[in-house]
């Protein structure tokens, strides 16, 4: 049997499943990582499904629930992070796991940043910093980047590069170099600067990082489009949308067509741009940030003398 083939696992005839949430985590990334995102995403769902039910029994070790964090930014799942960052967060904090609670600070804090709430996550990342400093030990330094470059912060951002990538490396940890890679194409594009950001997006996308590819390749069809690479925005594009129908969630959805607009004539543009709004504003996501976003993203290309192919766009909010 093929570890792809969930019809024949899921069922031992009274319901249940035999693979417990390990077992399901063990095998999604197997096959995410060897037949790729489209072919694992059935199983993904079924290991979040199984970990979201799992949270309520308790008697979780302080290191639950491992990579199926990482799982549910990779399939836009913003209910599971919720559910599993949260009980994560808890048991930690729970039991005084000093050795686990920084990187439940660090996922916590990435959840706030995705939800728009920036001094939240401000907060929790200045809770893992003191911890680090009294442990001796160093911070995670992932969500710290992530929320520089939501915060659009181009010289906090390059002082914290200068400080957490030679660490990144000494311990061989590419990861957190991608997590840089994407917080720089999020902050250069955000500034207009679409030359700057596309070499980020690009690379951070090429890597297909848990998590990193998916937030990195709409920063490649923007910084691509804004820049007249339209041969490479097609291509990303095509990327994610593989990505995001698989996923299937608001999210995902809200993304794609967010992205489609960046790319199509301007007649098409508004309608999209509408729509990734309209399923933008009912995931769990600041209820300001859809809108935001798509405003932003026309007013910068407008600033730049970039042609939007979009700037018919007008979200039906006001912006502090």
């Amino acid at each position: 049997m093929r570890i792809r083939d969930t019809e024949g696992i899921e069922d031992r005839g009274d319901g249940s499943s035999p693979w417990r949430p390990v077992d399901l985590l063990v095998a999604a990334l197997a096959v995410r990582f060897t037949d790729g995102y489209v072919a694992s995403a059935k199983l993904v769902k079924d290991e979040l499904r199984a970990s979201r039910d799992e949270a309520g029994a308790g008697g979780q070790d302080v290191r639950w629930p491992g990579f199926a964090r990482r799982l549910a930014f990779d399939m836009f799942d913003m209910e599971a992070l919720r559910v599993l960052i949260g009980r994560s967060f808890e048991l930690a904090r729970e039991r005084g796991a000093l050795g686990v609670l920084p990187k439940a600070l660090d996922f916590m804090a990435l959840l706030r940043t995705f939800e728009g709430d920036l001094d939240a996550a401000e907060a929790l990342l200045q809770e893992e910093e003191a911890i680090a400093g009294a442990t001796r030990t160093e911070p995670v330094g992932a969500a710290r980047l992530t929320l520089a470059g939501f915060r659009g912060d181009e010289r906090a951002l390059s002082a914290l590069i200068e400080t957490i990538e030679p660490r990144a490396i000494a311990r061989g940890d590419g990861m957190v170099l991608t997590f840089g890679e994407h917080a720089r194409a999020l902050l250069y594009n955000g500034l207009c600067r679409y030359d700057a950001a596309l070499p980020y997006a690009e690379s951070a996308s090429a890597r297909d990082e848990l998590a990193l590819v998916v937030w990195s390749l709409p920063e490649l069809v923007e910084a691509a489009s804004r820049s007249g690479r339209d041969e490479l925005a097609a291509d990303a594009l095509e990327r994610l949308s593989e990505r995001t129908q698989a996923a299937g969630t608001e999210w995902a959805s809200g993304i794609e067509a967010r992205s489609r607009a960046l790319t199509a004539s301007s007649r098409d543009a508004e309608e999209l741009f509408l729509e990734a709004i309209d399923k933008l504003s009912r995931c769990p996501l600041a209820p300001e940030q859809p809108a935001r976003i798509c405003f932003s993203g026309n007013r910068c290309a407008a600033r730049a003398g970039v042609s939007t192919r979009a700037s018919t766009c007008t979200p039906p909010m006001t912006y502090s």
